[in-house]
């Protein structure tokens, strides 16, 4: 990836990237003083309009999401990341095959400092997830009972 110009992010220069694809950003091209963040993300993905940050843990790898262009105060970024665009990037980022969730927390557990969306991606299938019915079986508790048997 080639830096032509940077965006800021939480205070830190971000090189941009240059296409619609999601493309990994090695660490040294990470924004300075990213290492001294108390959790700083493990993994980044950048395209011309969006920033993945992946931070794995045991159960589940939170992306935290938000495009690259500012509101035009420059209070904060662009806001309305639709379904299609986070699913897309999931997807590039290499989690296209695992189901993910987006979590809308209790009233008094809300944090909403910037305009970033977080998905949380499983390493197992999802049990409330909507599934593709098998087209030779069209039955629901078939696909429910292949979750359940870890087959799904």
């Amino acid at each position: 990836m080639q830096i032509a110009e940077a965006q800021e992010y939480h205070g830190h220069r971000f090189p941009m990237g240059h296409t619609d694809k999601m493309e990994w950003v090695p660490k040294n091209l990470w924004p300075e003083g990213w290492n001294k963040h108390k959790h700083p993300p493990s993994i980044v993905y950048l395209s011309a309009h969006f920033l993945a940050l992946i931070y794995p843990d045991d159960n589940y790898t939170r992306i935290s999401i938000c495009r690259t262009s500012r509101m035009e105060d420059q209070s904060d970024w662009q806001d309305n990341i639709s379904w299609e665009e986070i699913q897309k990037i999931k997807s590039e980022c290499g989690y296209g095959q695992m189901d993910a969730m987006e979590i809308y927390p209790r009233d008094s557990d809300v944090v909403n400092v910037a305009n970033l969306r977080h998905i949380w991606v499983s390493k197992k299938p999802i049990p409330c997830a909507w599934r593709k019915i098998d087209k030779d079986n069209h039955s629901a508790l078939f696909v429910e009972s292949q979750i359940n048997a870890g087959k799904l």
